[in-house]
């Protein structure tokens, strides 16, 4: 715990969990042809093979992460978590009156000359749709600097229930330590109570990160 604007002073207990599984009586129906459905059935982040939901060339499994508003309001999430890939899709789908908030903590893009490369869509990304924001290879960025001290985050709001965040490499590391990546973190709100109040403000989300 800890306040959320600067100067960050943290402080923490010491907690025990006992997780205990349980048997479920009821059974969901989900249509298979709704990715959406069956993430929320899943109750876990969905990853798919495809943006039609078919196989990725070669039968290897593609990068694609949901994360629903339905499911959690905020959270962390990591590209290092996704299988590898040249293309990998973070996309956020809110619910219907919600608008959502993105905070990047880090990242870490290696190739020269814009071979890699994050991009923001406020919507869904597509062959017709345009970038809001682009961030080019190469470039690092750390949620803290050298002295522990976090340092701004780069925020993005959308303007309705969708945002898709795009990170395109085109070479496969060759040792774990080269992986390039986006962490950060996502919060939705009801734009219609908080829309002035979340274009005004930045949330310290931070930080479950493992910096590179």
């Amino acid at each position: 715990s800890g306040p959320s604007v600067p100067p960050y002073t943290y402080n923490g207990f010491v907690a025990s969990l006992e997780f205990v599984d349980t048997v479920s009586t009821t059974e969901l129906s989900v249509d298979p042809t709704d990715i959406f459905s069956l993430y929320n059935w899943q109750h876990r982040p969905f990853l798919v093979e495809g943006w039609d939901g078919t196989s990725a060339p070669g039968g290897a499994p593609s990068c694609h992460l949901l994360l629903s508003g339905g499911e959690a309001r905020s959270e962390h999430f990591d590209s290092r978590s996704l299988p590898w890939s040249t293309s990998c899709s973070l996309d956020f789908r809110g619910r219907a009156t919600d608008v959502v908030h993105i905070s990047l903590f880090n990242y870490k893009l290696n190739l020269l000359s814009c071979h890699s490369a994050l991009e923001w869509f406020d919507g869904a990304a597509g062959n017709t749709s345009e970038a809001v924001r682009l961030i080019c290879s190469p470039v690092i960025r750390h949620a803290q600097d050298s002295s522990g001290r976090f340092l701004e985050q780069l925020s993005f709001v959308s303007s309705g229930r969708l945002m898709t965040l795009l990170l395109r490499r085109s070479t496969a590391p060759s040792a774990p330590a080269d992986d390039e990546f986006v962490d950060g973190a996502y919060r939705f709100h009801d734009g219609r109570a908080n829309r002035q109040r979340v274009q005004g403000i930045s949330y310290q989300l931070c930080c479950f990160t493992r910096l590179s």
